[in-house]
């Protein structure tokens, strides 16, 4: 529940991290200069009994679990190919889909995506993710992606 570093790499080879208990990211050159910040304002949502319920089962055995009240604001950061910033939030739909905010290279907010699986790559317009039935399966999935802005 704690926030972490968050990182990805961009097309030009600068460095985007998110580390903060605010909506911040920093973007650094490959000589480690701070070139860019973006910061968005954010509601912050609440840890449930339910998301306790679900991460206790993640703890080894003998380590204690802090729970704060409210989620960090990023839990994943990637790029794609044409340099978009997707930023994962703990915001969710009432289906269960998690919200990213999306950027473009230079900084500028373009939109608020829905997106069932975790991100994981995206490569020539095509987005992988792993996304988990109700068993608890986890399986690859592939989408075509076509952006209108």
């Amino acid at each position: 529940f704690q926030p972490g570093i968050k990182w990805a790499l961009s097309k030009n080879n600068n460095i985007i991290i998110s580390y903060k208990e605010d909506y911040e990211l920093q973007i650094f050159n490959a000589q480690g200069k701070l070139v860019k910040m973006i910061t968005k304002e954010y509601e912050p949502v609440r840890i449930t009994k339910e998301d306790v319920k679900q991460r206790v089962r993640k703890v080894p055995e003998g380590r204690k679990l802090v729970v704060p009240k409210y989620f960090p604001p990023v839990h994943s950061l990637m790029t794609d190919h044409e340099g978009r910033i997707f930023v994962g939030t703990y915001e969710k739909t009432e289906e269960g889909k998690y919200y990213y905010d999306v950027f473009d290279s230079e900084g500028r907010y373009l939109a608020k995506v829905a997106l069932k699986g975790l991100l994981q790559v995206w490569k020539k317009s095509k987005l992988y993710s792993i996304e988990e039935d109700e068993d608890g399966f986890q399986m690859v999935k592939r989408f075509k992606v076509t952006w209108k802005y």
